[in-house]
């Protein structure tokens, strides 16, 4: 109970960090692009994407060290959990400066003879570049104590430290209004600042509260070896959906042209703000999902799956229903003329994050096992059918938004291809899954939907539709939830979660 009602906590703090700070981000992005204008704001991120393109490895590095500690610290192994630290942060080191070196050899010439930058503001844009540097470096080196963090589930903090980054954007924001300098320059080197701030914190509040965030001289090379491992079965299916995000781009130029493309990009802006609000529930539950298989508590293990993979759903599917019942009112809203068929792309987008939303606890138990290498090649390859499907079909003729159709139904077959592994992985039983997951959720949603349906064709597509259809829709959702999604023990933890939620505002008013 005490460990289940910790989810629902760390739960609380994530939501709250995640409004808060994507409010912040939109009005701090919005003024920066006021601020630098147009073409210095496309030279910062055009330089900045030279960078970013290694963060897909940066990513597998780190789903390894985070399972690695947070294993470690279930099976309360502290000698393990030392060294563990100690060699995820070399292994950090080395990337950041294999990063550093491979980015100043191939980042610099690119810069200089392949950018479409302006003569004069080339030598502007190479400076830029190594601030740029300096903000990828200290984001891989901050990895270990990031991950600690979560793997201690000291959600708090982690929340505050996103506040604190954010805050931070607010102040930049000041500053480059202020100060009398080139503001793209200015505006790299207080994003390096902030970097080096951030890291500074983690880092110094992780020494102070962790025993084990002490590096210790060793070299660890069967460690090494696990945690390159794990980093590259990671990285497959990584490299994979970066290749079929490409390809579905340039389908999309070559059947639609650029106008499909700008479609395209205002469906994955959306998709973009799904996914924020899927990780925000994933890193919730994630630490005690390793920790209790780590300590064999397969009891509480798989109760964590069924629960997490149910509300992971019916969580995001509150988020999502409404927005996508009136997409149209919000790209309105949002853009005022938001390009042809980019409500239609966001459909389909979206419901291959609600696909991934009850898979999502599943993959994160493979993570915990360490026995990636099955579960990643045939998630690879049913996600690489995207390719040779799509481009079948818009040879045979098919609108463009045939290619999501694909997308959202192969990944849906991967998630049941997913339940049927993981029988033989962790001993899953299928049944108790579907019962207890699938037409759960589905039962919610028959339930849910319909009326809200009735109501929006009937009244339209317009701001006040928007506004009726979203409280109609979340007062008949949440009663749904309560009375049939969730069960006696789950009614019981959310009745004392509210309570000790009242009894400590009341203490603190």
């Amino acid at each position: 109970m005490s460990k289940t009602e910790r989810v629902a906590r760390n739960t609380t703090f994530m939501f709250i960090r995640m409004l808060i700070t994507t409010a912040i981000g939109l009005f701090a992005i919005r003024e920066v692009l006021h601020i630098l204008g147009v073409e210095d704001y496309g030279i910062y991120n055009l330089v900045s994407t030279i960078v970013i393109m290694f963060d897909f490895l940066q990513q597998a590095l780190n789903n390894a060290v985070s399972r690695h500690i947070a294993y470690d610290l279930g099976a309360q192994d502290m000698g393990r959990l030392q060294r563990t630290f100690s060699m995820s942060f070399y292994m950090e080191v080395f990337l950041a400066l294999l990063l550093v070196i491979g980015s100043e050899i191939v980042g610099v010439w690119f810069i200089e003879n392949r950018m479409n930058i302006a003569e004069a503001r080339r030598p502007d844009a190479l400076v830029v570049f190594q601030f740029a540097l300096v903000v990828v470096v200290f984001k891989i080196l901050r990895t270990p104590y990031n991950s600690t963090i979560i793997a201690h589930e000291k959600m708090g903090f982690y929340a505050y430290m996103s506040i604190l980054e954010a805050l931070l954007s607010l102040a930049m924001v000041y500053l480059l209004l202020i100060i009398s300098f080139d503001k793209l320059i200015l505006y790299s080197i207080l994003q390096a600042m902030v970097s080096i701030v951030v890291f500074a914190v983690m880092a110094g509040y992780c020494r102070n509260k962790f025993n084990e965030v002490r590096l210790q001289r060793i070299w660890d090379y069967e460690l090494l070896k696990k945690l390159s491992a794990f980093s590259g079965w990671s990285t497959i299916v990584n490299i994979v959906d970066m290749a079929v995000t490409q390809a579905t781009s340039i389908f999309f130029n070559f059947f639609g042209g650029v106008v499909a493309n700008a479609s395209l990009g205002i469906a994955n802006q959306v998709n973009s703000r799904i996914w924020t609000f899927l990780s925000t529930f994933t890193s919730s539950y994630y630490p005690q999902v390793i920790k209790s298989y780590a300590k064999k508590d397969f009891t509480y293990f798989y109760n964590l799956l069924f629960s997490s993979s149910k509300f992971s759903f019916l969580l995001l599917f509150g988020f999502i229903f409404p927005a996508m019942l009136n997409i149209d009112s919000l790209l309105g809203l949002w853009l005022v003329d938001p390009p042809e068929y980019a409500g239609s792309y966001a459909y389909f987008i979206a419901l291959f994050s609600l696909f991934d939303s009850y898979s999502a606890p599943l993959w994160q138990a493979v993570y915990a096992t360490g026995n990636l290498k099955c579960h990643q090649i045939l998630m690879s390859s049913i996600k690489l059918l995207n390719i040779p499907l799509s481009y079948i079909a818009l040879n045979l003729g098919a609108p463009l938004i045939t290619v999501l159709v694909i997308y959202a139904s192969l990944n849906f077959f991967g998630s049941m291809v997913r339940i049927v592994y993981m029988k033989y992985l962790i001993g899953l039983d299928i049944r108790d899954y579907f019962m207890k997951v699938l037409l759960v959720i589905s039962l919610m949603v028959v339930l849910s939907v319909p009326l809200p349906l009735f109501v929006r064709y009937s009244m339209g597509s317009s701001v006040t539709t928007l506004f009726v259809t979203t409280i109609l829709f979340l007062t008949i959702y949440s009663a749904v939830i309560y009375f049939w999604g969730m069960s006696g023990q789950e009614r019981v933890l959310f009745h004392r979660f509210v309570n000790q939620t009242i009894v400590k505002f009341r203490h603190n008013n």
